[in-house]
């Protein structure tokens, strides 16, 4: 079972954005990543390791506004603590991490909050999904802060993200969201340091860490499904999200025979932002699958949901091969 930790920045109504994202790990590594936490608050709080990781308050240059428990560092101090809270997740190969951008104007609905929060689990579940086509069957559970946002969000969507987004059904998690106190469990600290990192990067061009952070997110290939920027310049964007997303349409046209046509007829039109594709469907390359598949082949072919351990043609699965319960085993985002 992977689980996924989910939070939130620019929540302010200052901001242009919403950014939701976070991180998702095996069920027997979130052990290592959250000992891993504790030990680097440890170096700075050494009588006192529940101190929690706040990202923007560790980055903040004054005092005004500071939590008590920040009180004793300078603010060197906390940009050094930062930096090694940074650097312990990005050294760590076990979370895969999420995040969609979402600029408020371009929100079909108005609300970027769901937005963006039904876009991560669905691109979370379509993760899921590929393992599955792998031989690789793996379930997930969404877990939040009880004092955010979404929380709201999802009690007044009606049906739960566990059963479906406005992209279609899920079919990879196990339960509902989980709501729990970001003050308790450092691996909602740790999707707070991603989404922190993200909404600097887009909202006010500060990118410290983002570009280290880059390779973490969840990816086929050159393809990078972990990161969205849902906008309605997305044609005229040069974020690594929008530039994976131009060149795997370019693909997906070439790929169709399309290619050096004699009357040199361009790709069609892309759709608008404010009718925003799924996760599914941008995964396909730009081809549309509105309709959920037949129960029985829910998950699609090898070839609709590459993976990086597929089979070779004629192989048969490993009788031998253990299933994803060992934390030292090589994943994909290792090779």
């Amino acid at each position: 079972m992977y689980l996924l930790y989910i939070d939130e920045s620019g929540t302010h109504p200052s901001s242009d954005r919403v950014v939701v994202g976070g991180v998702a790990v095996f069920e027997r590594a979130a052990y290592w990543l959250k000992r891993d936490l504790a030990d680097t608050v440890a170096r700075f709080f050494p009588n006192d390791q529940q101190v929690p990781i706040h990202a923007p308050r560790l980055r903040t240059g004054g005092t005004r506004g500071l939590p008590e428990t920040y009180a004793g560092l300078a603010a060197s101090e906390r940009r050094q603590m930062l930096d090694a809270c940074y650097s312990t997740l990005l050294v760590s190969r076990h979370p895969v991490l999420f995040a969609t951008v979402v600029d408020k104007e371009a929100a079909t609905s108005g609300d970027a909050y769901r937005m963006a929060f039904e876009d991560v689990v669905s691109r979370f579940d379509l993760m899921l999904a590929r393992f599955h086509a792998a031989n690789r069957t793996q379930r997930g559970v969404v877990i939040m802060s009880e004092s955010s946002t979404l929380r709201q969000a999802e009690r007044a969507a009606g049906p739960s993200v566990s059963e479906g987004t406005q992209w279609g059904r899920t079919r990879n998690l196990s339960e509902v969201p989980l709501f729990v106190s970001k003050s308790r469990t450092r691996l909602l600290q740790a999707a707070g340091l991603v989404t922190n990192e993200v909404w600097g990067r887009y909202e006010k061009g500060i990118a410290r860490h983002f570009d280290d952070m880059l390779p973490k997110f969840d990816r086929e290939g050159t393809r990078l499904h972990g990161l969205t920027h849902r906008t309605a310049g997305v044609d005229a964007c040069w974020c690594p999200a929008c530039y994976s997303y131009r060149a795997s349409n370019a693909a997906s046209y070439n790929e169709g025979g399309r290619e050096g046509t004699a009357r040199g007829d361009p790709p069609p039109p892309r759709r608008s932002d404010h009718q925003p594709r799924g996760p599914a469907e941008e995964a396909a390359g730009g081809r549309q699958h509105d309709a959920p598949p037949d129960s029985d082949q829910r998950f699609g072919s090898a070839e609709r949901y590459p993976s990086y351990s597929s089979p070779g043609a004629g192989s048969e699965r490993d009788p031998d091969r253990q299933p994803e319960s060992n934390e030292n085993r090589a994943t994909p985002w290792d090779t």
